[in-house]
């Protein structure tokens, strides 16, 4: 579940950097943004990442599909755990209905 969380928080990275690079595209020149890449700050030890646009789009597009696997496999894990729960449910009630007959014969 860890990691859904840290997918969810990369996408969200990633999204609020595209809506960045959109607005900026205001501010300059179409000369100006082909000879450009564009500078994020981030926490990291190295200081300033460079980055294209179609880099943290193919970033995007790949965190979504992993959430979207991921989020399969829980949905699959849950429908198991359900399954097995009803089972469960099942035996005990045969339980208490053989332990019923066992202590009214």
């Amino acid at each position: 579940m860890e990691s859904i969380s840290n997918l969810r928080q990369r996408i969200y990275w990633e999204s609020q950097q595209i809506k960045e690079i959109k607005e900026r595209k205001n501010h300059f020149s179409m000369k100006e943004l082909r000879n450009k890449s564009w500078t994020l700050n981030c926490s990291s030890r190295q200081g300033k990442v460079y980055l294209l646009k179609q880099d943290i789009k193919l970033a995007l597009s790949h965190d979504l599909r992993q959430h979207e696997l991921m989020m399969s496999g829980v949905r699959s894990l849950i429908s198991n755990l359900n399954q097995a729960q009803e089972t469960l449910g099942r035996r005990l009630e045969e339980m208490l209905i053989h332990d019923m007959h066992l202590r009214g014969e």
